[in-house]
């Protein structure tokens, strides 16, 4: 007889009572646009506050580092989505992986989760729309979890 393997439990999405920033390139808008609404949505109906959600502009993808280090710095958060939008120059950039590592570094260093998200380029307008909504879910879930999780363990 073959036994189904027991599902683990998935514990509710909370964000009641957290603070989460929100940082962006002021470069190909609408792709930006899409991402900060849909985040913004996904944080506030799993219980983060409007007033604690910080959206945060650059001038373009490279200073997105800078710019979350000074972050953490002066502001607390508990956690720090960062979007970027994949092209020609930025692919290159982002596929080497310097970034999103730096980012981890500095969540590490801080103790802050850093979420870097790059949506990637998909076949159709339709399909690319999805993708991008799917993205900034799953990175609103994932500032969420962590900062939950980091809470949990410097409360131990």
């Amino acid at each position: 007889m073959i036994q189904q393997p027991a599902q683990l439990a998935i514990s509710q999405i909370d964000g009641t009572g957290l603070k989460v920033g929100i940082l962006v390139p002021r470069y190909k808008l609408q792709i930006i646009n899409t991402l900060i609404s849909n985040t913004y949505e996904v944080l506030v109906q799993n219980g983060v506050a409007a007033e604690d959600i910080h959206i945060i502009c650059v001038p373009a993808f490279y200073e997105l580092a800078g710019v979350v280090t000074r972050l953490l710095a002066h502001d607390t958060y508990d956690a720090i989505i960062c979007f970027g939008s994949a092209s020609r120059a930025t692919l290159d950039y982002s596929t080497q992986d310097t970034l999103p590592r730096g980012f981890q570094w500095v969540a590490l260093y801080n103790g802050v989760p850093v979420i870097f998200g790059v949506p990637g380029n998909e076949a159709s307008d339709y399909e690319q729309s999805l993708a991008r909504i799917e993205h900034a879910t799953r990175c609103a879930y994932t500032a969420i979890r962590m900062a939950r999780a980091v809470r949990t363990d410097k409360a131990s």
